[in-house]
């Protein structure tokens, strides 16, 4: 009896604890984030922007709507919006028109109500960071008063709009096709009256439904902001409320008000779907027994009764509710399957040999007779044919003779290996490789190019002032450098592109074109969505390097994050190609995936990446994502655009990063 009573008591444990786990707890952020708008992109994760209680627009992401992380800002001191001097950035509008994200946003002061207006910044991905277009109107040019609280809406036949207004009547307009102005010769529309603010519509079954915050938005606990709503056959209105009454005329129903725990619930974001289909509403409110928190993030499922209305139940604010249902499996697709970061491709007859930084136990190899199709061959590399333990990175293989060579980093020093196959095994030769040039200080990051006269030439990266490029001469037979080689400073981070995130320049390449020198290297840390490649030149291999004026060539390349640390190769056709890697995701760094690329030059010897000519790499069929420990995984590492690190994981493994700002040295 007392062995079924424990069996019945764990049993009741284990479904408390699946209970806890499918349920989740308001507020969902305990963070002032008032005006909150959310998004989703293409591959799930959740995007959230909001009124700038924390400076210059916060940025948060999601992949299940309810664990959020700061990602960073929308804007630095530097790029803010200028319009409406010394006001604040209120209600931004995030969206994606027309391969870009769009934030739209109200600049004012308290009480310029006259002088405050809306304005739209542009990004390639949804992180940031975001550049200012400037304004779209202020309030006495388009003759609203308080034209703030901007919604971006897109109707059926494709035609974008633009709705707005606060305490003053809510006005729409038509917009061009990319939505970064009002489409000429349109002209606004009042849709309703003074009573509300922070408009939205959600089209459903026919009907537009307006949606809009009516009150005391900003009074703490005595705030009485409720969710209020009306609809209309026609996007334009008439709008009415649930008993016929229009909103032209001050008619309003009542959505969702406030309730002994929170005061003044609204300025919702538009409802958002997760993976079953239901809507999401995620709106600011002050929790009575702690106002002084500010306007905190809070969550509701969404009902649809039978006459079409939205409803949230009981017409408050929930204490928790069933966790939204979210499918991972569903936003796989268009990534790469190949799991290398630090790539490179060797040609070698007809097949192409890919390697690249993935597993703790050494070096793997990817093979393919397409660049498309590829199957993992285990490891080329062992680690027990070396002498070392950890931190395999950034491989490159060449073929001299009959023996190809290995050139790799293990434990931050630089190594070479050798063998009678592409494949391996691969065995390491003697010790550091700059032993004699630099004893036993760490460095990373080697790539061998040979001129035109046969010498050889490594570039590689040493710590000396964050990560620097620098370079020597090697010996004949490629293993060590050459006697009496001087050591010589190529590169490091100078220029604003490259001083996103950390003090990196790193991933060297050097390729000749036209009679001079093309070092590509990649800037930023890794861990950045801003990765990116930029390239020199030089007319002498030794100095005189002069950075591409319009760098990066490739960064955030067709919505992908983290786009860097490359090779360039020429395949089977005579096109020269770039193989880089890129995030796993929006949502999380590693493993991070290997991409292919078609570069060109034009006449005036420019060096591009090809459009649209991204190969995203599949597994074959019966290979599965090689069973091997990798030694890149790890929790994410967060940042804001001004390159400060805000959660530094002591587990993160990798390459030591002086990270600027703090003066500390961070791994991956």
């Amino acid at each position: 009896m007392r062995k079924f009573a424990l069996i019945f008591a764990l049993l009741c444990l284990l479904s408390l604890g699946l209970a806890a786990q499918e349920t989740y707890t308001n507020p969902i952020i305990d963070r002032s984030l008032p005006d909150p708008t959310v998004i989703r992109d293409g591959d799930g994760t959740y995007w959230l922007y909001a009124t700038e209680d924390i400076h210059n627009v916060p940025i948060y992401k999601s992949t299940n709507l309810v664990d959020w992380t700061y990602v960073g800002t929308a804007f630095t001191d530097a790029t803010r919006p200028k319009m409406v001097s010394g006001g604040g950035i209120w209600a931004p509008e995030i969206n994606y028109v027309g391969g870009q994200w769009l934030l739209y946003y109200s600049k004012s002061t308290w009480g310029g109500t006259w002088e405050c207006g809306i304005g739209v910044a542009t990004a390639p991905v949804p992180c940031g960071p975001f550049t200012d277009h400037g304004e779209l109107f202020i309030s006495k040019e388009i003759d609203v008063e308080n034209s703030i609280d901007p919604f971006f809406f897109t109707d059926d036949d494709g035609r974008n709009y633009l709705f707005w207004g606060s305490f003053h009547g809510i006005y729409g307009i038509e917009l061009t096709e990319d939505g970064l102005a009002i489409k000429e010769g349109a002209q606004k529309q009042q849709v309703a009256s003074g009573f509300m603010e922070a408009t939205n519509i959600v089209k459903r079954n026919d009907w537009y439904i307006l949606i809009g915050s009516q009150g005391t938005c900003c009074e703490g606990a005595k705030s009485t902001y409720q969710v209020v709503l009306n609809r209309s056959r026609k996007l334009f209105g008439p709008y009415a409320n649930r008993s016929g009454n229009r909103a032209l005329d001050g008619g309003f129903s009542t959505m969702m008000n406030g309730n002994n725990v929170v005061a003044g619930p609204g300025h919702n974001s538009r409802f958002v779907k997760d993976d079953a289909g239901t809507d999401w509403m995620i709106y600011h409110g002050y929790l009575k027994k702690d106002p002084d928190a500010g306007r905190l993030t809070f969550m509701e499922p969404i009902a649809w009764d039978k006459a079409g209305w939205p409803t949230v139940k009981n017409s408050h604010p929930s204490a928790s509710a069933t966790r939204p249902v979210i499918d991972p499996s569903l936003h796989e697709g268009g990534k790469s399957e190949v799991p290398l970061a630090d790539p490179f491709i060797l040609l070698d007859g007809d097949t192409y040999y890919a390697y690249g930084t993935h597993s703790a136990d050494g070096i793997e190899v990817y093979t393919s007779a397409d660049l498309l199709t590829w199957e993992c061959k285990g490891l080329a590399l062992d680690k027990r044919n070396t002498t070392e333990t950890r931190w395999f990175w950034a491989p490159e293989v060449y073929k001299r003779g009959d023996t190809y060579y290995m050139y790799y980093s293990a434990n931050e020093h630089l190594f070479v290996a050798t063998a009678d196959s592409p494949t391996g095994p691969f065995k390491q030769h003697g010790g550091y490789m700059l032993e004699s040039l630099i004893g036993d200080e760490k460095c990373i990051d080697s790539t061998v190019f040979t001129d035109d006269d046969g010498q050889m030439y490594l570039f590689f990266v040493r710590f000396t002032d964050g990560n620097v490029i620098w370079s020597c001469d090697l010996a004949a037979d490629g293993l060590g450098p050459a006697e009496g080689t001087r050591l010589r400073r190529v590169a490091a981070v100078t220029v604003a592109w490259e001083k996103q995130l950390g003090k990196v320049a790193e991933g060297p390449f050097v390729i000749r074109h036209g009679g001079k020198y093309y070092l590509t290297y990649s800037a930023n840390d890794y861990q950045s969505p801003w990765y990116g490649v930029g390239y020199a030149t030089s007319a002498d291999i030794l100095r005189g390097w002069s950075k591409y004026r319009h760098n990066p060539i490739v960064q955030n390349v067709e919505g992908l994050f983290g786009t860097g640390h490359h090779s360039l190769f020429t395949d089977k056709e005579g096109q020269m190609r770039i193989v880089f890697h890129a995030h796993h995701s929006t949502g999380a760094i590693h493993p991070r995936m290997m991409y292919i690329g078609a570069m060109t030059f034009d006449d005036s010897g420019v060096l591009s990446l090809t459009t649209d000519s991204l190969i995203r790499p599949r597994l074959k069929d019966d290979t599965g994502i090689a069973p091997l420990n990798s030694s890149t995984e790890g929790k994410d590492i967060i940042f804001d655009t001004a390159g400060r690190r805000l959660f530094p994981d002591a587990a993160a493994q990798g390459k030591s990063v002086r990270i600027r700002k703090n003066k500390k040295f961070f791994n991956h």
